[in-house]
Parts: C-alpha cells; structure tokens; sequence
C-alpha cells in the first residue's frame, strides 16, 4: 500500500510547518488535523493518485468559498508536498484558523463544565449557520455531524465564584465533495435550509449526541408539514443525501427516516424533541 509507511506528521515538519501532536488523527497513515501554535492548525491528508489530489483540492476551494460567508475557518495557506522518500505519495495540506473544540467533545465534556455550553444559543447558531449555507452559497452540505462542527467559547464571570462558560461562534470544517452539491437553479434556498436542519437533527441522534440535536428541535417544530414534506420528497432523490442518510443511520431513504414528522399535528400540543429511529 502507497504512504503506508509515511509519517505524515514527520513529513510536515521536514517541510517547514512545525506542527505539534496530532488533534485529530484520520487514520493510521497519520492523515488528519495538527496543531501549529496556540492559533492555527494543518490539515493534511495522504494522497497516493491523481483523482484523490484532486478530491482534496475541490475540498479546499469550498473551504475558501466557506471562509468568505464565516461558514468555514480562516484558510491561510494550502499546498501539495512529495513526500521525500516515495514517487507517488503526497500531502494535500491547509492551514486553518483554530477553533477551541468540535460541538462532539463539548457535548461529552460538558458535566465537567461550569455551566450548561450546548444550549439554545447554541440552536440559534446552528440554525444561522445552516441558513447562510443555504441561501447565500446556495450549496447543499450533508456531512453534518457534530465532530464536523467546531466552536470558539467565551468565559463569562458573573462573579468570581461563579464563573460560565459559552459558545461564542460555530463553524463547519469538512467540505469532502462528495457531500457537496450546488443547489439546481429550480430549488429554493428553504429547502437545503430544511434538510440540513433534518441531517444534522438526525446524524446527531445517530451518533448518540442528543443533546446536540435538541437545541435545533424547535426550529424544525416550528415548520410546516407541507414545508417538511416538499423538502423530504427532494431528498429522496438527492444521492448525496442517500449516502449520508445510509451511512449515519439505519433508515433507506429520507421518507422513512422522517415519517413521523409529516403527521397531522394537534394544535396546542406541546413541541417535542425528536427522537430518530
């Protein structure tokens, strides 16, 4: 196998960009995200053919793209490197704005925090970044789990005693292409809004981080069933949708996984949390 011997940490440094231990780790190969300095990290990711080099520079020209609408982070530099002792492997490499920690992480360590940080401001943020996606790159993203998604926090002292902690801003960090679809003229903004609102919703579930998917359930309530259900029957024949549907839950397609919210609903019931089969 090409670059299995690599190191791709070791491979970095020889190039110049001092990186530290790895924050996230994509696979044994060493691919995956590196901190430089107390502000910025490296993405990088081994690429052994031409069609893969080209997938991960596709990935970094949405990230810029991202960057413009403050959907993505700061992007300062990305570029190829040969790795030294191979002809065929090489690194696709970004350099990125640091975000404090992904919305996963938060969600797992916040009993050990001072205050409640996946709250209904969190909701809001979800839901406007979702929206700028939506209408203003018209892009559609599907990859939508909360490790995807990555926040700055603020500490807030009420009193020296008490102090607490919040998320000040979001971000998405994974724009793979094969998650990414440019929206048809024909489609309305709304309805790559809706479904994202329903993947994250639902990938989130999925994965086990219910809390993370609770802070937008009000903002998908708040929809109308014809509204829910036009954007549904669209995702039932988006493939990108499939995959992403397929690969984070046990449902087929996107009909089956959202049923129970295309129900006539009781006027004056009470919203309830969704809960994802």
């Amino acid at each position: 196998m090409v670059g299995a011997d690599v190191d791709v940490r070791k491979e970095l440094i020889a190039y110049g960009l001092p990186v530290g231990t790895a924050l996230y780790e994509k696979c044994l190969a060493g691919s995956g995200v590196y901190a430089l300095g107390a502000t910025m990290v490296v993405k990088a990711e081994l690429a052994s053919d031409p069609r893969q080099v080209s997938r991960l520079m596709t990935e970094g020209t949405y990230m810029r793209q991202m960057e413009t609408y403050a959907i993505g982070p700061k992007v300062y530099r990305t570029g190829v490197i040969q790795v030294q002792h191979s002809s065929r492997a090489l690194i696709v490499y970004s350099i990125l704005e640091r975000y404090t920690c992904d919305l996963g992480i938060l969600s797992d360590l916040e009993s050990q925090m001072p205050s409640t940080v996946i709250d209904s401001t969190v909701g809001w943020l979800l839901n406007s970044l979702f929206r700028r996606v939506a209408y203003r790159t018209r892009l559609l993203l599907t990859d939508l789990k909360p490790s995807n998604i990555v926040a700055n926090l603020d500490m807030i002292l009420l009193s020296t005693l008490t102090p607490r902690v919040r998320i000040s801003d979001v971000i998405l960090i994974d724009f793979g292409p094969e998650y990414c679809i440019a929206l048809p003229e024909d489609v309305h903004s709304r309805t790559a809004h809706v479904t994202m609102l329903l993947l994250y919703s639902a990938i989130s579930t999925a994965l086990g981080f219910q809390r993370c998917a609770d802070v937008i359930a009000s903002y998908i309530a708040r929809l109308s069933v014809d509204v829910l259900g036009a954007a549904v029957a669209w995702m039932d024949h988006q493939p990108v949708v499939q995959t992403a549907i397929r690969q984070y839950t046990t449902s087929p397609n996107a009909s089956t996984l959202f049923a129970f919210l295309l129900q006539p609903r009781v006027q004056g019931s009470e919203t309830q949390m969704y809960i994802y089969p």
